[in-house]
């Protein structure tokens, strides 16, 4: 009885400490989406002269959803012609769950940022 009891504290504790860990870690899908984005959109701009809102075909050419699928991209863009973009990496699927660091996000200049969690930028990059 008493092994039983350790184990429940042991199991009430290991449980929520790795949710935790699978969420950390699902927010690398997140960060090689987003790297990806900028990566095309500093292409786009070298030939276009302009960043682009484009995800798909005659913009990034990329798919929206991130290779694991935790996250879907979004492009937000300033200026006529646009020169500048925030790319954005909203949660999707159980990546939902990340009420820690929420949505992430990456402007042309290298600022990394999130929305809508309750960690800094800097604890979630």
């Amino acid at each position: 009885m008493i092994a039983l009891v350790v184990f429940a504290i042991l199991a009430a504790i290991a449980y929520p400490a790795y949710t935790n860990q699978v969420i950390k870690a699902r927010r690398a899908d997140g960060h090689a989406l987003l790297f990806t984005a900028a990566q095309r959109e500093q292409q786009f701009f070298t030939s276009n002269s302009a960043f682009t809102g484009t995800v798909g075909n005659g913009g990034l050419n990329i798919s929206a959803a991130s290779e694991e699928g935790y996250y879907t991209l979004t492009i937000a863009t300033t200026g006529t012609p646009p020169t500048t973009y925030t790319l954005t990496a909203t949660r999707a699927a159980s990546q939902t769950d990340d009420t820690r660091c929420g949505d992430l996000t990456l402007t042309h200049l290298g600022v990394k940022g999130n929305s809508g969690g309750s960690l800094p930028a800097s604890r979630c990059w």
